[in-house]
């Protein structure tokens, strides 16, 4: 009698198992953030797919955070409800971040290393927040001219 019953907990539980491996991980729905917004973000990014998405607030607004990719492409997106987007983070290549943002790091750090870069557009501003390694901070936040927005240089004595 011990052997069957064993025999059917060991079926059941590679069932389980089987099932549990193949089945892929649930992905955002719409439902999870207005029409608005999946309208405006399907517009712009027609081959994108929302991995993540949150909803959360700034500055007193709600907004949306879509984590995507696109064919490789790592952004994450933050629009107001009625489908405005706000920000737009890309994950990209040291070498495609400006020399002069480089520059001023190197400037500053000198044996700072950059582990991520993401090129930020706020309203149309580009900057560059890069998270480097071997500094005193962790991340930086340079327009692409080189100018610091953060950290803030130390104030002179």
């Amino acid at each position: 009698m011990k052997q069957p019953l064993i025999t059917t907990w060991l079926v059941a539980f590679s069932c389980v198992s089987l099932v549990a491996q193949s089945a892929p991980a649930a992905k955002p729905a719409p439902k999870d953030y207005p029409a608005a917004v999946a309208a405006a973000f399907q517009k712009a990014y027609p081959t994108a797919t929302v991995t993540h998405a949150s909803k959360e607030v700034e500055d007193g607004k709600i907004t949306y955070e879509l984590e995507t990719t696109d064919r490789g492409v790592r952004r994450d997106l933050v629009y107001l409800a009625d489908g405005t987007l706000l920000v737009e983070e890309e994950v990209i290549n040291v070498d495609a971040v400006p020399a002069p943002v480089l520059a001023a790091i190197k400037a500053r750090y000198k044996t700072a290393t950059v582990s991520v870069s993401e090129k930020v557009t706020t309203k149309g501003v580009v900057t560059y927040e890069l998270q480097i390694k071997n500094a005193p901070v962790k991340t930086v936040e340079l327009k692409a001219d080189g100018t610091w927005i953060t950290p803030k240089p130390a104030a002179k004595k």
